[in-house]
């Protein structure tokens, strides 16, 4: 059964009741693997103190790198009974060679945001970082969540604390989800759904500094039963949103690119080649309107990725996994990304610096 996180509008910290001592996780140190630069920008905050479950397996919720170092997971931890016992976020600064736990959330301590309606409350998901300090993440608020909808959360210290942006639910409904915020938390934002009926896709904005999200209903998003999303807004005026969806018959995907350069006022669309790919779109990675990553896989069949670059699809090699679940992507740069899976072992983690040529197996936390 999963708990039932009953939380309040405040910040939320991991030195707090329940959160059990204050010493950190001892990181783990796989085999060595290649470095890559660190990006100039401020260090992130000191970790502060975190206690992990004793017990449990990790699976992961959602990665985001910010550069081809410094990046963050959230995964929730698995009981043997099946029950979800916590979530936790961790942080790299060595592009994945070591983990520290900065922030868990228990039933002691629980995910901040409206109260749920139900057991089935997802964890937090969709990590989104503008920098080192400031990012965001979106939370599910039931099982029901064409009715529930969903809460924006924000962090001001790398992960640590967390507290919910908005006095209510955004009125969204079930989907993948994306979230951008260029500025940071207190800038303009946006949040992109696809709806509990999968016939559109629905984007949300909100105002420098404001607490109303408005659905802007000027996207001209056609695609029906969106299965993948991926929103970036590079700067407060000028962004790109892909969403595919899967079609029937042989090379039936399709991926729909919507450009806006006035802050979402306008928009135009136009259709991503998809020739050569298969009809199971599972995830989308894009660092550029025209450049990204897609994740494609079948039910208990092995997954491939493909990268497209300019007008065409290469198809990747993917590392050596002896799990069949789709993984989640994260496409940092031309030549550096990263690959997470869940196992019944827990997160396997793979990083490509040789854009996809070559996989590096990492080690993640098991405990």
């Amino acid at each position: 059964m999963r708990p039932v996180w009953l939380a309040t509008l405040a910040v939320l910290g991991c030195v707090a009741a329940g959160c059990g001592s204050a010493t950190d996780a001892s990181p783990v140190t796989p085999a060595a693997s290649p470095t890559t630069p660190v990006a100039s920008s401020p260090a992130p905050p000191s970790p502060r103190p975190v206690s992990l479950p004793s017990a449990g397996t990790w699976q992961i919720a959602s990665m985001n790198f910010l550069t081809g170092d410094l990046g963050w997971i959230m995964a929730r931890d698995i009981a043997p009974n099946g029950a979800w016992t916590a979530v936790a976020v961790f942080r790299t600064r060595d592009g994945g060679t070591h983990w520290t736990p900065v922030a868990v959330f228990n039933a002691q301590t629980p995910v901040p945001g409206p109260q749920s309606e139900g057991p089935g409350l997802s964890p937090i998901s969709q990590l989104n970082f503008q920098s080192p300090a400031q990012g965001n993440a979106v939370v599910s608020l039931g099982a029901g969540a064409c009715q529930a909808g969903y809460a924006v959360l924000a962090t001001p210290d790398g992960g640590g604390h967390w507290t919910a942006t908005t006095p209510s639910p955004i009125l969204a409904q079930d989907g993948p989800v994306a979230t951008s915020f260029p500025q940071g938390g207190s800038g303009p934002g946006w949040f992109v759904n696809g709806s509990c009926a999968g016939a559109y896709v629905q984007v949300f904005k909100r105002s420098s500094g404001g607490k109303v999200w408005t659905h802007l209903t000027n996207v001209p998003t056609a695609n029906l039963s969106p299965n993948a999303l991926n929103f970036r807004m590079t700067t407060s005026q000028t962004g790109y949103l892909v969403d595919a969806s899967n079609g029937y018959g042989p090379h039936a995907s399709m991926l729909e690119l919507n450009l806006t350069q006035d802050g979402g006022a306008h928009w135009t669309q136009s259709t991503l080649p998809s020739q050569g790919l298969p009809n199971n779109i599972t995830q989308l990675s894009f660092t550029s309107p025209h450049q990204g990553w897609v994740v494609t896989a079948q039910q208990n069949q092995p997954f491939h990725v493909y990268a497209l670059s300019g007008t065409g699809w290469t198809a990747m090699a993917t590392p050596d996994s002896s799990a069949n679940t789709p993984p989640l992507a994260d496409r940092v740069s031309g030549r550096i990304g990263y690959l997470a899976q869940n196992t019944s072992q827990g997160i396997s983690l793979f990083k490509t610096v040789d854009g996809g040529q070559e996989w590096i197996p990492l080690t993640f936390p098991s405990r």
